[in-house]
């Protein structure tokens, strides 16, 4: 008999929350009826190598754990 196992999602690494979402970036056109998944979160239109790829539904920092010292941070 064959497991799958799904990935486990590693914790925020600013705040240690398990609640995080993909962030999706590119031009989202959506189909009517239908919502967005709960964790699944818009990043924008426009698409930039090296933007991350998780959002903390806790503290709201985005992240990217190929790289998670570069950390879109909203505080100067």
């Amino acid at each position: 008999m064959t497991t799958i196992h799904k990935p486990r999602r590693k914790p925020c690494p600013h705040c240690g929350s398990l609640d995080t979402s993909r962030i999706v970036w590119g031009l989202y056109v959506p189909n009517p009826g239908t919502p967005l998944p709960d964790h699944v979160v818009l990043g924008g239109c426009c698409v930039e190598p090296g933007w991350p790829e998780r959002q903390c539904n806790d503290c709201g920092r985005r992240y990217d754990y190929r790289d998670p010292i570069a950390v879109e941070d909203d505080e100067p």
